[in-house]
């Protein structure tokens, strides 16, 4: 027998060595297999679905802290103590979006310092959430000596 699957005076190469009909795929008929597949690409697109609608929801709830972090960050530099009844106002509204566990840590009492720590604080468990598997530590460990 040849590599070719030919014995050495015959012409035509023999019957297919694919699977043979005692294999398991047989056993299992083609149109289960197909079935089967289809499952399992419309489990995986449905967990790529989540994955992405909780990426999308962390973006955005970044997004919301960093917006409020930058306009108390422009008060802390320009000297400002309290936050304005104004800003404040806008402030509430933005966070509004935020689920009431984060929005818990916000520190309304008027302070700009004191809004722009929770605010942080709010990040922190933001990326806690989104990755549990790293330790952030607290700020003092990070400060080097």
């Amino acid at each position: 027998m040849t590599a070719a699957g030919r014995e050495p005076g015959r012409k035509v190469p023999q019957a297919s060595r694919g699977l043979s009909k005692e294999g398991k795929a047989w056993k299992m008929g083609r149109s289960k297999m197909i079935d089967q597949t289809n499952v399992r690409i419309v489990q995986a697109t449905a967990e790529l679905r989540r994955r992405k609608a909780r990426e999308q929801k962390f973006d955005r709830l970044l997004r919301l802290t960093d917006v409020v972090l930058w306009q108390l960050e422009e008060m802390n530099r320009d000297g400002v103590a309290s936050v304005p009844d104004t800003r404040q106002a806008a402030i509430d509204d933005r966070l509004a979006e935020m689920p009431e566990s984060l929005r818990s840590l916000y520190c309304a009492d008027g302070s700009v310092q004191c809004a722009l720590d929770s605010l942080f604080e709010m990040q922190q468990a933001l990326f806690k959430a989104r990755h549990p598997e790293f330790d952030y530590g607290e700020t003092d460990e990070l400060d080097p000596d």
